[in-house]
């Protein structure tokens, strides 16, 4: 569906109109310290109810720190995997490169639908300002990071049943996995599957307070990072459902992905048991070229971590003990 495609603006604007109508210019504050995150934003002392939480496998963003907020007007609807949020759910992720503050993404559940926006901290670091819908080149504070398009926010959040990312039961286990790629520790207060049931915001929630995925460290740790980078996409439904490769959970990463022929190219398998050099999934993890780079927006800087966990976990393969989950 991407064939002829040059850029990654232009990979956003396919996956966006893919997952439905624009909805227009974002029902968003012009300001950062407007969106109620701030008890004061000059000193960035942030509202008491919007709390903090960070997920145990972070999407790569090319070595920038985050730090997440969420604000919970009513319980969300956990009663089935993808969970629903309640209107006027607001969340915002701030990334820093080099210490310096760079932008806030900022996603609110109006009544209308979903808005997404990215605020651009000014130098002295005391507001932010609404960035253009298409997006900046580069933050002034750091030349190299890229600010994205309100096209390429939707083409990564609307692609399934759920547009919050990184705040789902996986994500908020207690059960947290240490060799998760840069992992994070828990900013102080921050949300987990326990204190969440602990305060009754999980409505319907019936599974553990501990969800991890089995295998051996390597192989968690491996299929954490594919979920969490890769799964908002590759998944059984939405625009990218026709290639037959889910990662949104394990089972479904072993099923589609080990041993399964790829139409990419050469190499020809999605991932060949002990073949790190022969895998089309790790191939494409290492690539620049933006036709051929996955995943295709947010990042131009290669995850080396990563890339080494994969192929670790690839190695592991070579007995072919995954294979029989293929069906």
């Amino acid at each position: 569906m991407l064939g002829g495609v040059k850029s990654p603006t232009a990979i956003a604007a396919v996956l966006a109109a893919a997952c439905g109508n624009d909805p227009g210019p974002p029902d968003v504050p012009p300001t950062l310290g407007e969106t109620g995150l701030y008890a004061d934003v000059a000193t960035r002392t942030v509202a008491p109810e919007m709390r903090p939480f960070t997920p145990q496998y972070p999407l790569w963003s090319d070595g920038a720190a985050k730090q997440r907020w969420i604000y919970l007007p009513e319980p969300i609807d956990a009663s089935r995997a993808d969970w629903q949020f309640p209107v006027h759910t607001r969340v915002w992720k701030e990334l820093s490169v080099g210490g310096r503050r760079v932008e806030t993404r900022y996603m609110v559940r109006t009544p209308a639908g979903w808005r997404y926006a990215t605020y651009v901290w000014n130098a002295d670091g005391t507001e932010a300002a609404l960035a253009p819908r298409e997006g900046l080149a580069s933050a002034e504070v750091a030349p190299a990071h890229r600010i994205p398009s309100e096209g390429e926010c939707r083409a990564c959040h609307a692609n399934g049943a759920t547009p919050v990312l990184g705040f789902a039961a996986l994500q908020l286990s207690i059960d947290r996995d240490p060799d998760a790629p840069h992992a994070e520790r828990p900013a102080p207060g921050s949300l987990d599957l326990a204190s969440l049931l602990a305060t009754g915001e999980l409505a319907g929630y019936t599974g553990s307070i501990a969800p991890r995925i089995a295998g051996s460290p390597v192989e968690r740790a491996a299929l954490g990072y594919l979920h969490a980078n890769c799964g908002g996409c590759h998944r059984a439904d939405g625009p990218v459902a026709a290639v037959g490769l889910d990662l949104t959970d394990p089972a479904a990463a072993r099923r589609t992905a080990i041993g399964r022929p790829s139409d990419f190219g050469a190499p020809k398998l999605r991932v060949a048991p002990g073949a790190p050099a022969d895998s089309v999934l790790l191939a494409r993890m290492r690539a620049l070229d933006p036709l051929s780079r996955m995943p295709p927006l947010g990042t131009r800087v290669v995850d080396d971590a990563a890339t080494h966990l994969i192929a670790s976990w690839i190695d592991q393969l070579a007995d072919n003990q995954h294979l029989e989950t293929r069906r």
